[in-house]
C-alpha cells in the first residue's frame, strides 16, 4: 500500500512508526530508511526460495519457473521507491526464457510478455521459464510432445533425449 503526506518536509534518516494498545503497550514496530540516489540495480530470486517454502531449485520439466525482483537501489542497497527506471531482463546462459515482465502498478499498460517494464516504487518483476525438459520420463516426454506441437516438449522431441545441465539459468537486468 502506499500513502503520501504532501505537507511533512523530507529529511534523510530512519523513520519509526509504533502502534500501541489502550494500555500503552507497543503491539506493532516498523522502521524505515530514507534512500539516497540510484546507483546500482539488486536482481535477486524471489521463488523458488527455501524462506517461501517454494524449494530451493527449478525443475527442469519445461514447465517451472522462477519468480525475479529487479529493484533500483542506491550506495546503502536501499530501495529508490521513487525510482521509475526502465529495467530490461535478459537470459544471459542456461535452460531458460524469459516470459514476461510488470511492476505492479495496476494502472500500467505496458505489454507484459516485454523483457522490460517501467520500474513501479523501485521495482520490476521477471518471470524465467525453464525451457528444459530432462527431468520426464522419455515416456511421458513422447506423450506431451504430441500435444505441445511449439512448446518445449515439442523441441526436446526433435532434439533428442537430452539429460541434465549442470548450469544455472543466468540472468541480467540493465
Amino acid at each position: 500500500s502506499y500513502a503520501e503526506w504532501a505537507s511533512v518536509p523530507w529529511e534523510p534518516g530512519v523513520l519509526t512508526a509504533v502502534a500501541r494498545d489502550v494500555a500503552g503497550n507497543v503491539v506493532a514496530k516498523d522502521v524505515r530508511q530514507t534512500n539516497s540516489a540510484a546507483v546500482a540495480l539488486s536482481l535477486t530470486i524471489d521463488a523458488p526460495s527455501e524462506v517461501t517454502g517454494t524449494g530451493s531449485a527449478l525443475v527442469l520439466d519445461g514447465q517451472d519457473a522462477a519468480l525475479l525482483r529487479a529493484a533500483v537501489v542506491d550506495a546503502a542497497g536501499n530501495v529508490v521507491h521513487l525510482a521509475t527506471n526502465n529495467i530490461t531482463l535478459h537470459v544471459v546462459s542456461g535452460p531458460g526464457a524469459l516470459q514476461g515482465t510488470h511492476n505492479g502498478d495496476p494502472h500500467c499498460h505496458e505489454p507484459n510478455n516485454a523483457p522490460w517494464h517501467t520500474a513501479y516504487h523501485g521495482l520490476v518483476r521477471g518471470v524465467v521459464r525453464v525451457t528444459s525438459t530432462v527431468a520426464r520420463s522419455a515416456r511421458e516426454s513422447a506423450l506431451l510432445a504430441r500435444i505441445d506441437l511449439d512448446g518445449p516438449m515439442a523441441a526436446a522431441a526433435a532434439a533428442g533425449r537430452q539429460w541434465p545441465e549442470t548450469a544455472g539459468i543466468v540472468v541480467e537486468a540493465t
